[in-house]
């Protein structure tokens, strides 16, 4: 068994290629308690991560304020305390085994693989690829190689100590190049906290949980189902509820695709929609100032006709009043008749030539035919035929 685990070295391992790039918001790759790059990420249930360290000060801190609080409150003995809230979204976290003390409630949350992957691929993938342990020294030197165990990259004088070294004279060492070249593996092992210089590598079903060679071989001697961590990730990937869980998310990401195309296109139609109304407005507003323009155009001529009119009045040779007080007036040089109020003001015209009126000398109006009589020039009277 031990030696079937041993040959396992690909397991929990992802591909890199120097040719892809990685386009990660830093912020994404920060501790959102220290604002540092995370340092041994753990996400706690509400999937919001942490560097251990800051989620240990953390918990400490907070697990003792409360306490104290507690203490202040109520003379008697608080009972011991069994969770926390989370520092950003302060969802009450339960501790999973309570009998650990509260310094070592950190290291039993899961540590987040995806953000170790992503730190990793981002530190591999830099323009200059630093060695990690001359950083430690506050020296930038160029790493030629990285160790997939201990997930370093380090420069040709730590690469050559590193081969030499009892610890790590057995890890593999692959050659770091601008290009690229062949794609390698980064491995990102996990450690059994029993034995804490063995990896994880095997998962016993008969206690659910993750084991190293050392727990198989003196605490699972008797168990029937262990297994390599890659056989049961296996068998639950084959699971039902996997399959289904996939099928779901497929169905999901189809409906996202869906709802995305039918967003773009109402976007879309509202720009069109945007256009269509700015071309009516502008249209609208044509109309509008046409409109405008004329009606001042005529304005214009109402006055200056009114201007013209009051001139011709300036002589007059004849009026008249009907029973209703109107007053008529002929004058001289125009073969109009107007209407004037009792102010003398223009009202309108009354005649014109259209009428037959041609130089008009004297009015008249007769009220019980309620008709006007109007003398031209030629001494001949014109009756106007209409009802005023």
């Amino acid at each position: 068994m031990a030696e079937k685990l041993d040959d396992k070295e690909d397991e929990l391992t992802f591909k890199a290629d120097f040719k892809t790039s990685v386009d990660v918001d830093d912020d994404i790759l920060k501790c959102p308690i220290c604002f540092e790059v995370f340092n041994k990420p753990k996400y706690l249930p509400c999937l919001h991560t942490f560097c251990e360290a800051c989620l240990d000060s953390y918990i400490v801190s907070s697990v003792q304020q409360d306490l104290e609080t507690k203490n202040n409150e109520t003379e008697s003995e608080p009972k011991p305390k069994v969770d926390f809230k989370c520092p950003v979204c302060r969802v009450v976290v339960p501790v999973s085994d309570q009998t650990l003390p509260v310094e070592e409630w950190a290291s039993t949350f899961t540590t987040n693989h995806s953000l170790l992957a992503l730190l990793d691929k981002q530190k591999l993938q830099r323009n200059v690829k630093l060695c990690d342990p001359c950083q430690m020294d506050s020296k930038d030197v160029t790493a030629k190689s990285w160790c997939k165990v201990c997930n370093e990259a380090l420069c040709e004088t730590c690469a050559n100590y590193h081969r030499k070294f009892v610890a790590t004279k057995q890890h593999k060492l692959f050659a770091i190049t601008e290009e690229g070249g062949d794609d390698y593996k980064i491995t990102r092992f996990e450690y059994c906290k029993m034995h804490k210089d063995r990896q994880l590598e095997a998962f016993c079903f008969d206690h659910d949980q993750p084991c190293c060679v050392s727990c198989v071989t003196i605490n699972h001697r008797k168990c029937d189902h262990v297994s390599s961590l890659e056989d049961a990730a296996r068998d639950v990937l084959d699971k039902p509820e996997i399959t289904e869980l996939k099928q779901t998310l497929n169905e999901m990401e189809k409906l996202f695709s869906k709802m995305l195309e039918i967003t773009k296109l109402n976007m879309s139609n509202v720009h069109q929609e945007k256009q269509n109304m700015l071309t009516h407005i502008s249209e609208l507003r044509v109309r509008i100032n046409t409109h405008l323009d004329e009606i001042q155009s005529k304005l214009e001529q109402d006055i200056k006709s009114s201007e013209k009119q009051h001139v011709e009045l300036k002589g007059p040779l004849g009026l008249t009043t009907d029973e209703n007080g109107n007053i008529f007036v002929v004058g001289q040089g125009s073969s109009n008749v107007h209407q004037v109020s009792s102010t003398g003001e223009h009202i309108n015209i009354v005649l014109t030539e259209k009428n037959g009126i041609k130089n008009p000398k004297v009015i008249c109006y007769d009220k019980n035919n309620k008709k006007l009589l109007v003398t031209h020039s030629n001494n001949k009277i014109h009756i106007y035929e209409r009802e005023l």
